[in-house]
């Protein structure tokens, strides 16, 4: 849909931990609440922090080209999920659920 399974899978070749964490971040969300956009905005926003945050556990310097990318891409998610992140807020965002009809 708005192209985060698309960044998920080359993020998971370039950086596989970050995307790891960001993977078990969305799955986290989308478990806890249903929101799978919720989901996608919080799986986005912590792959820079945990570039970022990587780096510093290993003591080393932080991957300017890495942070950079992640944060662009992050910045793209959430963009993409605006009127999501609207309806979040109004509360008519529809949950993810395997049965028909059963979406709030």
């Amino acid at each position: 849909g708005k192209g985060v399974a698309t960044a998920a899978g080359v993020f998971f070749v370039l950086l596989p931990l970050e995307a790891g964490i960001s993977l078990a971040i969305f799955l986290a969300a989308v478990l806890s609440t249903r929101y799978v956009s919720l989901g996608s905005v919080l799986g986005a926003a912590a792959l820079p922090a945990s570039v970022a945050a990587i780096d510093r556990i290993r003591d080393e310097p932080i991957r300017v080209g890495a942070l950079l990318v992640s944060l662009l891409v992050a910045a793209l998610v959430v963009w993409r999920h605006r009127e999501n992140v609207r309806r979040l807020f109004s509360g008519t965002e529809n949950r993810f659920s395997l049965r028909k009809g059963n979406d709030r």
